[in-house]
């Protein structure tokens, strides 16, 4: 921001974009995907966002990847190991086991899921 030494002509008033009548963009400036693909000139997310903003937020964008690819696996270990058990506890309709006994697996299978989680989106920006 600045100060001005005289009072604006035309002062500002909603979206500059509208005014220089520059948005909406048109349609032929849009790249369609396959434009975009064939385009060896684009780079993928990463790398567009590393040219754009920097290694930095580039390392963060990656990082940010790579987790949420591990969290969506730990989930699904998660479901699956609760299923197994789940379908073992049950095949006999009678109950195997005590409540108590119950409580301790759901425990233990939380524990298991916790560390899987923490293993497996301990990303730090120094590796």
């Amino acid at each position: 921001f600045s100060v001005l030494s005289n009072p604006v002509a035309k002062p500002y008033a909603g979206q500059h974009g509208y005014q220089t009548n520059i948005w909406p963009v048109p349609l032929d400036m849009i790249l369609t995907k396959d434009e975009i693909e064939s385009d060896r000139r684009i780079k993928s997310p990463e790398e567009e966002i590393i040219k754009s903003y920097g290694i930095q937020i580039g390392g963060v964008i990656k990082r940010m990847y790579k987790f949420e690819r591990r969290l969506i696996l730990a989930f699904i270990a998660y479901v699956m190991f609760s299923m197994l058990i789940i379908t073992v506890l049950t095949l006999t309709g009678k109950p195997i086991i005590s409540p108590v006994i119950s409580v301790c697996i759901g425990v233990f299978s939380n524990i298991v899921f916790s560390l899987l989680v923490y293993y497996s989106t301990n990303l730090r920006s120094d590796k």
